[in-house]
């Protein structure tokens, strides 16, 4: 998967957890109304999706789609 690819899922899978259309890059997800039983559910998903051992505890640290990205393209270059 490329940046860009990546980029884009991620992008999509948090304004789905969030039920709206689009996201920006470095909008909190928990201003935008999210709730943390929904940040879980958008983490294990990815998770699966992307084969890497992404953490709720990374997404907590800065909970934007841009960190989020940045956080599963850094896993993805060590594995």
């Amino acid at each position: 998967m490329n940046r860009q690819n990546l980029d884009e899922l991620v992008h999509r899978r948090v304004a789905e957890a969030l039920e709206i259309e689009a996201v920006a890059p470095d909008a909190d997800f928990f201003e935008l109304g999210g709730q943390s039983f929904d940040a879980a559910k958008l983490v294990v998903r990815l998770r699966e999706e992307v084969d890497v051992p992404v953490s709720l505890s990374d997404f907590f640290q800065e909970p934007t789609a841009r960190h989020l990205t940045n956080v599963i393209w850094d896993l993805l270059q060590v594995t």
